[in-house]
């Protein structure tokens, strides 16, 4: 059994010190030396149960091109989204975070989701009632469709979560 809570990093944190040992923590950030780093993203868990840390910055489909040109962003990986896949399929009870909780993880969560179900309207469903607010980042989202085979869909999913965030204001 799987119970994912998508959150930002200060509610990361609160959780695992309240209850130490407990949960398994994928923690995303922009790398330390990124041109996109507030410099604040630098995220220590020493209570979770298990923490993997990805560090990349929340570059979108549509900015992927512009931001190549600047030097020092680092781009999310496809063995970044096979180790988050892996991770999440372990099951537990676990906490993905970035710095909102709304684009970088909601976009790990959501592949993670499309790998349980053959409908994405499904696994879009169970995304928003677990985080409303979620835009999921469309550059992670595409390379997490092309690994499950699914990025044929890639534009229809993301037509279905732009209905549902339409839906929910």
């Amino acid at each position: 059994m799987t119970n994912i809570i998508i959150s930002d990093w200060v509610f990361a944190v609160e959780q695992t010190q309240k209850k130490a040992n407990y949960y398994r923590v994928i923690s995303i950030s922009a790398p330390e030396d990124s041109a996109l780093s507030m410099g604040k993203e630098v995220v220590r868990l020493p209570d979770a149960r298990e923490v993997l840390y990805l560090k990349f910055d929340d570059v979108t489909d549509e900015l992927q091109g512009f931001a190549l040109t600047l030097n020092g962003i680092v781009l999310a990986t496809k063995d970044d989204c096979r180790r988050a896949l892996q991770f999440l399929s372990q099951g537990g009870n676990i906490i993905v975070h970035c710095r909102a909780g709304v684009s970088r993880s909601t976009a790990i969560v959501l592949g993670f989701l499309l790998s349980l179900h053959a409908d994405y309207n499904i696994a879009i469903d169970e995304l928003f009632t677990i985080r409303a607010c979620a835009d999921p980042n469309t550059y992670i989202l595409r390379l997490m469709t092309e690994i499950l085979g699914r990025d044929e869909e890639f534009t229809l999913i993301l037509e279905a979560i732009r209905r549902k965030q339409k839906a929910s204001n």
